[in-house]
């Protein structure tokens, strides 16, 4: 017997300990898990006080720049929006078996769009460049149980088009007594949120939109881009909220 056959029952429990390691180094790359991380390692600053090209934690008011997005189920003026479509189902995918079983819930479809916005803390701003960056959302339900044979007109009008914009297909509308739920997340102006990423100092002079700044004496002003070494995380979450005064 070679020494590979003599060798080659591994215990159970150390595939069960590699498995394991694998899973945690996998959750700890997953962006939820470098998130975490990147929210707990720093510690938040000061606006003024951050250096350049350094990463930093930077929690303040959320300001338009540019013209607002409406936020697609509530139509709400924002920053960014984040929306979830969920539909009801029965364990056994069952639709006839309603009354007899407790309903779940599955996201069937999301969408999230977003603009560059700006961060003012007291009186210092940075601009935040939403491009590619993480967001940590607060889910807020907005429609529960609409169905698109609904008796109320009204009601599978807004089914169907948040349905449609978020990616669903009109022929794919099969469940037509399924219950449909709808979660949104929104940046609105003068929300509270917090940012963590690679900022560098930069002069108001390179944004012909913010020049209405160098009005109020500001010259430069912190700008967060997300990129692959030091990614952008944008949080809304009230764990990440804390009092910067």
């Amino acid at each position: 017997m070679t020494f590979f056959e003599q060798n080659i029952e591994v215990p159970v429990f150390l595939l069960f300990l590699i498995l394991i390691g694998i899973l945690q180094v996998v959750k700890s790359y997953s962006s939820k898990g470098r998130c975490k991380k990147a929210f707990k390692k720093n510690l938040k600053a000061k606006l003024t006080e951050c250096n350049d090209g350094i990463v930093s934690k930077v929690q303040g008011d959320i300001q338009l720049c540019h013209a607002p997005i409406n936020a697609l189920c509530s139509n709400n003026d924002c920053a960014a929006f984040s929306v979830w479509m969920e539909e009801e189902y029965t364990a056994d995918s069952n639709r006839g078996l309603y009354e007899q079983q407790i309903p779940l819930w599955r996201v069937i479809a999301s969408k999230e769009q977003a603009t560059d916005f700006l961060l003012k803390q007291d009186d210092a701003f940075a601009l935040v460049c939403t491009d590619s960056a993480f967001f940590v959302w607060q889910r807020v339900l907005q429609f529960e149980k609409m169905t698109t044979n609904n008796e109320n007109p009204a009601i599978v009008k807004k089914a169907k088009y948040l349905l449609k914009e978020s990616g669903v297909l009109p022929h794919t509308f099969v469940h037509q007594s399924a219950g449909y739920r709808c979660k949104e997340a929104v940046l609105a102006p003068g929300e509270q949120v917090v940012v963590c990423g690679q900022g560098h100092w930069q002069s108001i002079d390179d944004f012909d939109y913010l020049r209405f700044l160098a009005q109020q004496g500001i010259e430069k002003i912190l700008v967060f881009r997300h990129n692959d070494k030091n990614p952008l995380y944008i949080s809304q979450d009230n764990a990440h909220l804390k009092s910067y005064r």
